[in-house]
């Protein structure tokens, strides 16, 4: 094959590749989110309790399993993703997460979620068949890494969400005060607030932080996510 007939198939490979990268994109775009979070540590179950007694009765109590997927040598990992299966009472949800990215108070990225049936969780959980699925996350991350198999779970913790709609200020916020039990069946406790645009994270920051200067409960970023946590607790980072 002639330079000019290898170069003419390179750049018609590389425009089907990128063809087909934007097609993933376009049947996904509905799933495609990016998450604005800003995540307080709850430091002791005394300060959860306050927090809890603000809040009063909860629009909601959700509990849910989370169990994380990679390969034997991290390939999802190294791709800048974290897949996760999440089981609730009626429903399993599957979602891809990039890597994320700090602004000011607030941790930003973007994901790809679907809801499956609570009996295909169910059989994912029991027979390791995720990747089979015909769903955006796994759509998008199979065209990431045409190779990827043999996936299998990595780590998984338990998760108790209390919600609770709030208006500080005017304001209202999705409360999401987290109790994660983990593998070595230590505890810890979060509340995550997620925002609509950027725009929203000063305001919110200044309304929580008088929130908290009068429950007495420090204002603490949580640094490391639910994921990153449950890793170091397993020894696997």
């Amino acid at each position: 094959m002639s330079i000019l007939k290898k170069a003419e198939k390179n750049i018609f490979s590389s425009f089907i590749d990128r063809y087909n990268l934007y097609t993933i994109y376009m049947k996904s775009s509905q799933n495609i989110h990016t998450e604005i979070e800003i995540k307080l540590a709850l430091p002791s179950f005394c300060d959860y309790l306050k927090l809890i007694g603000f809040i009063g009765k909860a629009d909601s109590v959700i509990n849910q399993r989370n169990i994380f997927y990679d390969t034997d040598t991290q390939e999802i990992s190294k791709l800048g993703y974290a897949l996760r299966l999440r089981i609730e009472s009626n429903r399993g949800i599957v979602t891809l997460k990039s890597t994320t990215i700090q602004k000011g108070k607030a941790a930003v990225r973007d994901e790809i979620e679907e809801t499956v049936s609570i009996e295909q969780a169910a059989d994912i959980s029991q027979t390791d068949s995720l990747l089979s699925l015909d769903i955006a996350p796994i759509r998008f991350l199979l065209a990431q890494s045409k190779n990827l198999k043999n996936i299998k779970p990595i780590l998984q913790f338990a998760n108790e969400r209390i919600k609770k709609e709030i208006l500080l200020n005017n304001r209202a916020y999705l409360f999401e005060v987290d109790k994660t039990m983990y593998v070595d069946s230590s505890v810890d406790y979060e509340l995550e607030i997620e925002l609509a645009t950027i725009d929203e994270i000063d305001f919110a920051v200044t309304d929580i932080q008088h929130l908290f200067k009068s429950l007495e409960i420090d204002f603490l970023a949580m640094k490391k996510s639910k994921f990153e946590r449950a890793l170091e607790i397993a020894g696997l980072k």
